[in-house]
């Protein structure tokens, strides 16, 4: 595939999820080139037990003040196991990174972009020539990813999505010493009950993050590395893991464009969150609905926390009418609103209208 296109990588199921925690679909999407094997795909001679999914990808991000011609790489693999049993395990694995580009501090210019810079990025290795000592030593580029897992249970009249996303940003991320920081999900889908047909819990922590320090000493010896991973933000992409001033991963994770930081080398103000998020949909009638809360607690970075916690509530009501106008036109009214001390009072109505296939004679459906 090639192209600008909505991308929503994770293992979350369905539209009611907050997002992925890496990649969320909530920036507006970059031009890319892709090698995908989209849907889950029998193994051979595993007769259909063991299926797989994954794909490579090369993007550009847009220029911003601080860097331009930054260019992505993402690849991902995941495997499902189960077959025709009522329970499906499955395991993903995300990498995505940041690299090249053209810093507009004179000091560092140009980074190489190179085939021999694209392999160190691809491994996540450093040691490439051209780029800061930082990144020279530990790896070329700003490195993210995720670990996915997740167990779908089908029952007679439901079926119970449970998952788990982390994050990580270095070895000790990767190495899961930020254990107590992810997404954690449950979803019930209730096919046969169109009133309440599913219902979502989401709890997300990124508070941890391997520590507050780097490192600490005890006794004269180092026995802690790797800590403050202060997510989404790097030295020297500043305006981090964002794209047009969006987070590319989990919106509670406040977007640069939504709140600037007063210091410029720490672009997202605040990745320490804990948040609830529900979520239900279902069809009365020829309506369907869909509703959104989310409640979360912000505290900052763990260089600039905020004074005092800031609480906010958000909340989306969205109802639609599908193939009931003329030309079967389907039709939809969504507000949304937040009450809180990180965004204030504000509130947003939006209303859109859909046809899909060819033209036909005006008549209403029945």
């Amino acid at each position: 595939k090639g192209g600008s296109r909505e991308e929503i990588f994770g293992n979350q199921p369905g539209s009611l999820s907050s997002g992925g925690l890496i990649w969320s679909g909530n920036a507006r999407p970059m031009p890319e080139i892709s090698i995908l094997v989209p849907d889950y795909t029998p193994v051979p001679f595993t007769k259909r037990f063991m299926e797989f999914k994954g794909g490579i990808s090369h993007g550009w991000f847009s220029n911003n003040q601080f860097m331009d011609n930054t260019l992505l790489h993402h690849k991902y693999l995941y495997l499902k196991f189960g077959g025709s049993l009522p329970v499906h395990l499955h395991y993903g694995l995300h990498h995505f990174a940041q690299w090249g580009g053209v810093s507009k501090k004179p000091e560092i210019g140009r980074l190489p972009h190179d085939l021999s810079t694209f392999i160190y990025v691809f491994f996540a290795r450093g040691g490439t020539t051209g780029v800061p000592l930082g990144d020279s030593l530990n790896a070329s580029g700003n490195h993210l990813g995720s670990h996915n897992l997740g167990i779908d249970i089908k029952l007679k009249k439901h079926e119970i999505n449970l998952y788990w996303q982390s994050i990580f940003e270095d070895g000790s991320g990767l190495s899961l010493k930020n254990i107590r920081d992810g997404l954690w999900g449950i979803k019930l889908n209730n096919p046969g009950f169109p009133s309440v047909s599913g219902f979502l819990v989401e709890f997300i922590n990124t508070t941890d993050q391997s520590g507050t320090f780097d490192d600490y000493y005890e006794n004269g010896t180092l026995g802690f590395a790797g800590g403050n991973d202060n997510y989404f933000n790097n030295w020297l992409y500043i305006s981090g893991w964002s794209n047009k001033g969006m987070t590319l991963g989990t919106p509670l994770i406040t977007s640069p464009g939504l709140l600037p930081s007063s210091v410029p080398e720490a672009m997202f103000a605040n990745n320490k969150v804990r948040a609830i998020h529900l979520g239900i949909e279902g069809s009365i009638k020829i309506v369907d609905y869909k509703v959104l809360y989310t409640f979360s607690r912000n505290y900052g970075t763990n260089l600039n926390p905020f004074p005092d916690r800031k609480d906010q509530h958000s909340v989306l009501l969205k109802s639609t009418i599908s193939h009931f106008l003329p030309w079967d036109i389907s039709a939809a009214v969504a507000v949304a609103f937040d009450i809180g001390e990180l965004y204030e009072k504000n509130l947003g109505v939006m209303f859109s209208m859909k046809k899909e296939g060819l033209l036909k004679s005006s008549k209403l459906s029945k």
